[in-house]
């Protein structure tokens, strides 16, 4: 449970910010309004709208990279780097974690009997 949470939150922080950004270069792209932040940390509390946002982001991504025109200007790599980014940058944090929290992980010993020695 500990190495889920570990794992998943970062992961998960991640997710909704690349939603986020991904989101408002869309409503920049199609010239509307883009909601306010708040309005995104809300949603946040909606795990599966977050996932199948996200996902429905990245499908009309990977259409519209197909023409060169719309590669070139609105999907280029600035758009890979701000949509893919974060969820990138939330998984290796929570690796990291992980990495951190390994020796006290692997030093818990819960039950040592008395007159021996820890080691």
């Amino acid at each position: 449970m500990l190495v889920l949470v570990t794992i998943g939150v970062p992961l998960y922080a991640g997710l909704t910010v690349s939603f986020m950004l991904g989101h408002r270069h869309l409503m920049e792209i199609q010239r509307q309004q883009p909601a306010p932040v708040a309005t995104y940390l809300l949603s946040a509390s909606n795990p599966i709208g977050i996932i199948s946002g996200f996902y429905q982001i990245h499908k009309e991504a990977s259409y519209y990279k197909q023409t060169p025109v719309y590669r070139q200007y609105y999907f280029n790599a600035k758009f890979d780097l701000i949509f893919y980014g974060p969820l990138i940058a939330g998984g290796f944090l929570g690796l990291f974690t992980l990495f951190i929290m390994r020796a006290p992980l692997l030093d818990f010993r819960p039950r040592q009997q008395e007159g021996k020695d820890p080691w």
